[in-house]
């Protein structure tokens, strides 16, 4: 639950991003809120899947 109750607004944008057809990943994470969810497994999986992204479309770097 977000501690400044904006999970319902994160609902909505999942689902009008869905409904566009848009790759963008949203995720609730349950038991994580705005202090809690930044830690360092959330940092490191950010910059995994960064520059996996990255390496997709930049073959040459």
């Amino acid at each position: 639950m977000d501690t400044f109750y904006l999970e319902g607004a994160v609902r909505l944008l999942k689902e009008s991003l869905t409904k566009l057809g848009s790759d963008a990943k949203i995720e609730i994470v349950p038991g994580k809120d705005h202090g809690t969810l930044l830690d360092a497994a959330m940092r490191q999986r950010i910059a995994r899947e960064m520059a996996e992204i990255f390496r997709r479309n930049n073959p040459n770097n």
